[in-house]
């Protein structure tokens, strides 16, 4: 196994010895169990303990449950299998592990290749940025922070929620500026980390629980948005999520992500599931985030409208696609 320059006091053999490998088949008809049997009878992974299972039961949440069973670490690091690992990706993980955090849970840096260039409509940038996770990317710079956390504070926007924006009866003489305010701050916001690799310690699961299959059979119209329950509810129980650059992978994003069509089904999915998800919580509250009001969100809806209308005048690109793809995003959470 092969690594960049390790960081000081940090040796391979006490990192490969004190890492585990979980991989968990569910139910593949591809040759995965093959494959994975060949490296261990030609010891690819001496050093390194690999451990196999077949879960029968369908669902990512289950491949996810299994492998909670089945580690034997303080801190798990899940990785979906399209990402590509960074050199460090190892030694960085080990090395917060090390220190042994107590309920700790963080998200991962995860940087794009890109297949096409980007069409002129698309931006990922702020203000006007499309969210990276409709790519199953997650690059928001070298610095830690918490979720949530804002792309472009410089601007001094205080983030105001989906729900506050309209319950005070006393600015109504504001309306306009609350509501700049709002779509400005709504741009900038990252609430969560993206699923395909995020890392936490064994003893979130005493506090929280597991991850509910549920969401992940095909039989449901909620299904894609798994992880969404399970951070909803490690905030819940006050444990915070942090973003941890220096956990680094990659991932290739092929061209027909860059279609239109499949953003926007993206975020209608997303507003959908996030809408639901929140709907489902005792006392409809998770963590600080609660479920929008249909009058507050026909609000939305119109203020969008009138901001969409308005980049269509003035043919800015960016900004019509922006609110198409927040529109589609308050469709689906009207939907349910």
């Amino acid at each position: 196994m092969q690594f960049k320059e390790l960081k000081k006091n940090l040796d391979a053999k006490e990192l490969i010895s004190n890492c585990e490998l979980v991989i968990i088949d569910n139910n593949s008809a591809d040759e995965t169990s093959e494959m994975i049997f060949n490296l261990i009878a030609k010891r690819y992974t001496e050093d390194l303990e690999l451990r196999y299972f077949l879960e029968l039961e369908p669902g990512l949440n289950a491949s996810r449950n299994r492998a909670i069973k089945e580690s034997k670490a303080g801190l798990i690091a899940f990785l979906d299998d399209t990402l590509i690992l960074d050199d460090s990706w190892l030694q960085e993980v080990y090395l917060l592990a090390r220190e042994k955090p107590k309920r700790f849970a963080a998200g991962a840096c995860i940087k794009p290749i890109w297949k096409n260039d980007s069409p002129d409509w698309l931006s990922l940038d702020p203000p006007y940025e499309i969210m990276q996770s409709c790519f199953a990317i997650h690059d928001y710079g070298e610095n830690e922070k918490k979720y949530p956390f804002v792309l472009n504070p410089e601007d001094d926007l205080a983030f105001i929620s989906d729900e506050d924006i309209f319950l005070d009866s006393n600015s109504q003489g504001k309306f306009s500026t609350a509501l700049n305010n709002f779509l400005n701050s709504f741009k900038a916001r990252v609430d969560l980390p993206l699923a395909s690799c995020f890392l936490l310690s064994s003893d979130v699961f005493d506090s929280v629980g597991r991850f509910k299959n549920d969401y992940s059979l095909s039989s449901t119209k909620y299904k894609g948005f798994e992880e969404l329950d399970f951070f909803l509810r490690l905030k819940a129980a006050g444990i915070l999520i942090g973003y941890a650059p220096q956990v680094k992978l990659l991932k290739e994003v092929p061209g027909v992500s860059l279609t239109k069509k499949v953003i926007i089904d993206f975020y209608r999915n997303y507003g959908r599931n996030w809408q639901y998800v929140l709907s489902q919580f005792p006392g409809k509250a998770a963590g600080g985030y609660k479920a929008a009001g249909k009058f507050s969100l026909y609000l939305q809806l119109l203020g969008l409208s009138i901001m969409y209308l308005v980049s269509m005048i003035l043919i800015d690109p960016v900004k019509i696609f922006w609110y198409q793809a927040q529109i589609a995003k308050l469709q689906g959470k009207l939907s349910v």
